[in-house]
This record gives C-alpha cells, structure tokens and sequence, in this order.
C-alpha cells in the first residue's frame, strides 16, 4: 500500500463521518436525497484530505480542521454537479450525473444548496480561526468561478495557447486545492509562511492533477475512471 493509501484509509472514515453529520443540517430540505447522493458518488477525498495533512504538517489537529475539511469536500463537489450541467455530461465517477437523475434545475439547485452547507460547516471553525478560513473559502469560490468561465471561452473559441490554458486550470483546478491547503495550514495554527508554502504546494498540485485528467479524458479507460473518454474534444476544450 502506498504512502498515499495508507494516509487516505486513516483519514478517510472521519471524512466520511463528517459529510454524514452535515446531512442533519438539511435533515428538512427536499433536496437532501440528491445531495446524498452526490456524496455517495465517492471520489478521492483530495482536498480534505490535504486540509488535514496541511495542518498536521505545522503541528495542531483539532475539530475546526475536521470542520474545514468538510467544507472544502462540500464546496469541490457543489462545483462538479454545476461542472457537469454546463459540460453536458451524463456520467461522473460511474455514476448518472444529478441534472441526468433529478433535472437540470434540480441539480442547480443541489448545488447553491451545496454551497451554503460548506459555509454551514465552516461556520463551525473557532473565532480564532473563522475571519482566514472564510477569507482563503471565498478566494477559492471566486477563482473557480473564473476558471469555468475562462473554460467556456476557450471551449468557444475552439483552441487555446499553452498559458491561456494553464491559467484556466489553474483557477478551476488549482484554486481550491491551493484553499485546502491554506485552511489546514491557518485551522492547525501555522505561520503565514507556513500557510503560503501549503497554498503554493496545494495550486501546483492542482495543475498537475488537471494536466494528467485531461489526458486521460484522451487515453483513459472509460469504465476505470467513471467518464467518456473524449468528452472535452467533443466540447472543443
């Protein structure tokens, strides 16, 4: 078992614990169903898994990481139900993508209902710690948010140079890695150097990711990764 596997099999349960636990914060919504159901796709736990390690690394774990790493899984998976809509995509992770199983403005509305229950748990996170986590929280949202247009203008455009496209990735990949790894470092008490290394480690990590997704959107195994192969060439991306 890789280093890797062994850090997500440790962390993993309390993860998983903590996306249940905030269920109960919409325990009364209609959408409460298909935003389990968007947990249920699974995926790699990433990004909380990185806000934990982020904050192991300068020294503290508490509940407030936990909290923020919720979050952040909350807020990546808000952005892939929306990501799915506007790239008209009917599988993800295996799965039939909630606009396919609810319709598109139910999926939409999963989503901004998504949102909202990544600010509830960040909500959570000491006074200490809440004035930084929101800050690096709302920085991510809004470079994801830039990154997905820069994604259809170059969708539109039908071609893209290699900075053009790094930048684009960069925001809509590297972006809320970079704020997990931020959050973990600001929720474990580290230094503000400390907390900018971690969000530099977290965006090159994020190219890096993206840059081998795509590829593999060209040469991957359908089945194996949960998507059509060729889905971005047939949307000119």
């Amino acid at each position: 078992m890789s280093k890797f596997s062994e850090l997500k099999e440790k962390y993993r349960l309390l993860i998983e614990e903590e996306l249940d636990r905030s269920l109960l914060l919409v325990a009364e919504s209609p959408l409460r169903e298909s935003i389990g159901y968007v947990f249920s796709m699974g995926g790699k736990r990433v990004r909380p898994l990185l806000t934990i390690l982020a904050a192991e690394a300068v020294g503290k774990y508490c509940d407030d990481v936990l909290h923020g790493a919720a979050a952040i899984e909350i807020l990546h998976n808000f952005t892939l139900v929306h990501d799915d809509i506007m790239d008209n995509a009917d599988t993800r992770r295996g799965k039939l993508t909630v606009h396919i199983t609810s319709g598109v403005n139910t999926a939409i509305l999963v989503g901004d209902q998504m949102m909202a229950l990544a600010y509830d748990c960040l909500e959570k996170c000491s006074g200490d710690h809440l004035r930084d986590s929101l800050r690096v929280f709302n920085e991510g949202v809004k470079q994801v948010c830039d990154g997905q247009a820069l994604d259809e203008s170059l969708s539109k455009l039908g071609r893209s140079s290699m900075p053009d496209y790094i930048n684009m990735i960069a925001k809509k990949t590297g972006a809320l890695l970079m704020a997990a790894g931020q959050l973990g470092g600001f929720l474990g008490d580290g230094t503000r150097e400390e907390v900018d290394m971690l969000g530099r480690f977290g965006l090159n990590l994020g190219i890096a990711f993206q840059i081998l997704d795509d590829m593999l959107d060209l040469e991957g195994d359908a089945e194996r990764f949960g998507k059509p192969r060729g889905l971005d060439i047939m949307e000119k991306k």
